[in-house]
């Protein structure tokens, strides 16, 4: 056992598990609740991959919550996207109530064939469940060579929690992300917090309520109203709010999120665009005091390596969990 990387916990509380290990235990439970084989692993792949970059409050925390709502009937596992409304570059889908993270990467292939036809694509879903860490979805349409944005409107598990509620990816060379030149697995990535204010004071006059149907707080003023207005009011869905957090079995959880991809070489040559978005990396890391400061996507990077290498450090009462179901 060893001490995990991502708190304080002591080293009894938290014990090393090979990543392929978990993928595989994970996967049999969800197979067990009748989930099928291709479901089961794109819902393990998300929260896996989002524990691996380090967004642990979108990765193994949220598995079994899941479960529970699985239980509960408050996930239909057979659920598939269907289309509310088509606008060509503009698509809104609605989830059915089905598997967030099965939703959200629907959602990403809708959003990269439609930007490659039209060179930017919206995608906005309705009544999901939770889709575990916004930076999953961005690094999938990064991967795609396209710039990615995912935000979303959940509320965290714990009320007062931040949450990252938007992520933003784009292709990168490697040469100057991680050594490797040629490598797009690389990614020039920003994954932006904005979740609700920790703070328990009033909210200011000039802005919304806090109890106002129509808005979640969070830290960065305007945010909430931000998250709705590229999310719930686009997609007809409901408002932050509104949303249930995993832990809340009162009903669904009526998430909304959205998904924008553009093909930046609609307007650019490929090769000239990556040549200038490296050498701007190389500017970021000779600026005055960027010595100590690692750049967008490398501690990501080296997370996810850390843990393909060695593993990752699992709460020992999640294991057992899993062991017992």
């Amino acid at each position: 056992m060893t001490e995990t990387d991502h708190g304080s916990s002591s080293s009894s509380d938290r014990v090393l598990v090979e990543v392929p290990v978990l993928r595989d235990r994970m996967s049999a439970i969800l197979r067990g609740f009748e989930v099928p084989d291709e479901r089961a692993q794109e819902v393990v792949d998300a929260l896996l991959s989002a524990e691996m970059m380090g967004y642990v409050e979108g990765g193994l925390s949220c598995f079994l919550p899941c479960l529970t709502r699985l239980r509960h009937g408050l996930i239909d596992p057979a659920a598939r996207n269907t289309v509310v409304a088509d606008g060509d570059a503009l698509l809104v889908l609605d989830a059915n109530n089905g598997f967030g993270p099965v939703a959200a990467i629907d959602a990403v292939r809708r959003a990269a064939d439609r930007a490659r036809g039209f060179g930017c694509a919206w995608v906005t879903v309705r009544n999901a469940n939770h889709i575990g860490s916004p930076a999953y979805y961005g690094r999938l349409l990064a991967r795609r060579e396209l710039l990615g944005v995912c935000l979303r409107n959940e509320p965290p598990e714990v009320p007062g929690q931040s949450a990252r509620s938007l992520a933003t990816a784009a292709p990168a060379l490697g040469a100057s992300m991680l050594g490797e030149a040629g490598q797009l697995d690389a990614l020039l990535y920003l994954g932006c917090e904005l979740g609700p204010a920790q703070s328990t004071r009033a909210p200011p006059a000039t802005t919304p309520s806090a109890s106002s149907p129509a808005t979640c707080h969070h830290a960065a003023p305007g945010a909430g109203v931000m998250l709705d207005l590229f999310t719930s009011l686009i997609s007809g869905g409901m408002f932050a709010s509104q949303a249930r957090a995993p832990s809340d079995l009162s009903g669904p959880a009526m998430v909304c999120f959205t998904l924008i991809a553009c093909d930046v070489y609609r307007a650019r040559d490929r090769d000239e665009y990556l040549a200038q978005l490296d050498r701007y990396v190389e500017q970021l890391r000779g600026a005055s005091g960027s010595e100590s400061l690692p750049l967008p996507g490398e501690q990501e990077a080296a997370s996810m390596s850390a843990a393909e290498a060695r593993g990752l450090h699992v709460p020992v009462a999640l294991m057992q969990a899993l062991d017992n179901l």
